[in-house]
This record gives structure tokens, sequence and C-alpha cells, in this order.
């Protein structure tokens, strides 16, 4: 979990979770323990990026190799779709200033 970068405190789950689904690049959230503002890092949002391209290129190339019906595809597609969450939770890192999205 990411850490304030004011403060140390190490974040919660659920408050990674609110920073990192609902970050719409304008608005950051503030640390439970400091209260100053934490935005998500330009950083990690270039890592989650890369890490959904690689995600998305690794299935178009393998998914031709599994076997077509449905119930395989579904339980391969679950903890696929769980670990891509927990991979971009974990790349999740905060910053004290809002970085550009360019």
């Amino acid at each position: 979990m990411p850490k304030c970068q004011n403060c140390g405190h190490r974040w919660s789950l659920k408050d990674t979770c609110k920073i990192a689904f609902k970050y719409r690049g304008t608005s950051g959230r503030t640390c439970s323990r400091c209260g100053d503002k934490q935005y998500i890092s330009k950083k990690s949002l270039n890592r989650i990026g890369i890490a959904a391209i690689v995600s998305l290129v690794l299935t178009v190339v393998v998914r031709p190799l599994l076997p077509q019906d449905f119930g395989t595809s579904l339980l391969l597609a679950v903890p696929l779709a769980v670990g891509l969450i927990v991979a971009n939770l974990s790349l999740v890192e905060l910053s004290n200033v809002q970085q550009g999205e360019t």
C-alpha cells in the first residue's frame, strides 16, 4: 500500500482503492492521519498504463491458444481480473503535488 509523502502513514486498502479507482486527474485524496492532500504520481500512472497494455497484449496473444468454451474462459478471466486489480493497487504511489497528465 502507498505511503503519504507528508507523514509516512501507510494507506489502508480502502483509501488506496478510492484514489486508484475514482481518480479523475484533478482530484486527490486527503491523508487520514495528517490531512494533507495526496495525488497519484505520474510515475505510478505510467506504470499502471503499461501494465494494462501488457495484459491486453498477452490476452490477445494467449487467447487463441486456449479452449474456446465459456466455462474455461470464465475460470481464466476471473483470476486474471483479480490479479490485475491487485497489481494496479500495488503500483500506486502518492505525491504531494498534482502532476500533469501529459
